[in-house]
């Protein structure tokens, strides 16, 4: 049964706004070990980088390699911890992913490959479909950042 012309808008957001509530969420590792909880702030201190970029897990190599398949550009970044339980493991930030982006920085390697897909995969299609143009920029508001809270 083919799917209503007036409900396809609204699987659309509802799909995007699942992609996004998404990436609030740590891995399953990071879930089963508490949610990325974090101790009580201790006194800033600055990033120590833990040697030279390269991807630790065989789940991040994998993911790496996808991205190279998909035509995806990017940087492995070196591994982070910034302190207070704050940790950038196995990141890359983002060059291009085949159309223009603002404000990425350092994201997970499965968030970066799953933000190229649903550019190539649902935004540029909606964008044809609904608007008859070519998606000219994603503009976003950036990746999560690690940040003390003094309460």
């Amino acid at each position: 049964m083919p799917i209503p012309t007036f409900l396809k808008p609204r699987i659309l957001i509802a799909a995007t706004a699942a992609l996004a509530l998404s990436a609030c969420f740590g891995s399953p590792e990071v879930m089963k070990n508490g949610g990325g909880k974090r101790p009580p702030a201790s006194q800033p201190s600055r990033p120590q980088a833990v040697g030279t970029p390269s991807f630790t897990s065989a789940e991040a190599q994998q993911c790496a390699f996808e991205l190279k398949q998909a035509g995806v550009r990017f940087t492995p970044l070196a591994n982070q911890d910034h302190g207070g339980g704050c940790t950038s493991i196995d990141s890359v930030k983002l060059l291009d992913i085949g159309t223009p982006v603002t404000n990425l920085g350092a994201m997970t390697c499965p968030l970066a490959k799953n933000f190229a897909a649903w550019a190539q995969f649902a935004v540029k299609p909606a964008a044809r479909k609904y608007f008859g143009t070519e998606v000219v920029k994603i503009e976003t508001y950036g990746t999560y950042s690690c940040r003390n809270i003094y309460g």
